[in-house]
């Protein structure tokens, strides 16, 4: 959701990979952090998203996720996240397909609510 967010959250090893996808870091090149950061292009959002974070996800801090949500509450934009306590490996598969048909079902039924 956010780049540089995901940079200052990441492990060594990550930010390490970060510099390598960015050719540099956050400071070095932020238009390019910014750029390819969803959270820039959120005023642009038209379409029902919806996203699966994890409260304890080290490859994915959900700090970033965090941000993207209240500014998405924020424009009135149509985001909807799934959180789930766990880290990068989700728990209950059944109960996130479950809420992911819902909500695609919500969409295709032209009467999308927020599921959480």
């Amino acid at each position: 959701a956010d780049w540089r967010l995901a940079y200052e959250d990441a492990n060594p090893a990550l930010q390490a990979a970060m510099r390598g996808w960015f050719g540099g870091t956050p400071d070095e090149v932020p238009q390019l952090f910014r750029d390819r950061s969803p959270l820039t292009h959120l005023s642009r959002l038209s379409a029902p998203v919806l996203i699966r974070q994890a409260r304890r996800d080290s490859r994915t801090p959900p700090r970033q996720m965090e941000v993207y949500e209240r500014q998405a509450a924020r424009l009135g934009k149509p985001v909807t996240v799934l959180w789930d306590t766990g880290g990068h490996g989700f728990g209950d598969q059944f109960a996130y397909y479950r809420r992911a048909l819902e909500f695609a079902a919500g969409c295709v039924g032209g009467s999308h609510a927020r599921t959480g």
